[in-house]
């Protein structure tokens, strides 16, 4: 499997820098999100769906997962009211549960393969690493952002605007 997961990207491993020409291009991390990607796209796929006609025979989706719809296409599940905490919208909460599982299955490929996080230090390619596997934290997010613009630059620096 790790094989078929370098191979997936060599054509991605020849190229020396990402778009912005600054990075190195981590080609596991490339395949990791490309598994998180897919697997995201195929359990929207397999998500069970119901249909049924509409008295002017249109072919209207009552059904999409757990989320119930009316036959004008209204969801039965509420949109959330500004500031109610968490959401009990039934479509929110069917992305949340399909993006976790296929975060999860980046991870479980992550770890299956042997591929960990790319560098120990905070820079992007360890921030693709942990946001594609589900692992990223608040410190390691903080810690790659670097200095706030511009109240956390140096003196010197800030004087050089």
């Amino acid at each position: 499997m790790r094989n078929a997961v370098c191979m997936a990207c060599k054509p991605l491993a020849r190229r020396d820098s990402d778009l912005t020409g600054r990075a190195r291009l981590c080609p596991q991390s490339a395949a990791l999100d490309l598994v998180r990607s897919y697997a995201h796209d195929c359990l929207h796929c397999a998500t069970f769906r119901r249909y049924q006609l509409t008295d002017r025979g249109e072919i209207a989706r009552v059904q999409y997962g757990i989320n119930l719809r009316r036959l004008d296409g209204r969801t039965y599940s509420a949109p959330d009211e500004p500031g109610n905490g968490p959401t009990r919208n039934l479509g929110i909460v069917m992305e949340g549960v399909t993006d976790a599982e296929a975060t999860g299955i980046a991870r479980q490929t992550a770890e299956f393969c042997g591929i960990s996080g790319m560098d120990p230090e905070a820079d992007v390619r360890s921030l693709a690493f942990a946001d594609v596997t589900g692992t990223i934290t608040a410190d390691l997010a903080e810690a790659a952002a670097g200095p706030r613009f511009p109240d956390d630059l140096p003196q010197s620096a800030r004087a050089r605007l």
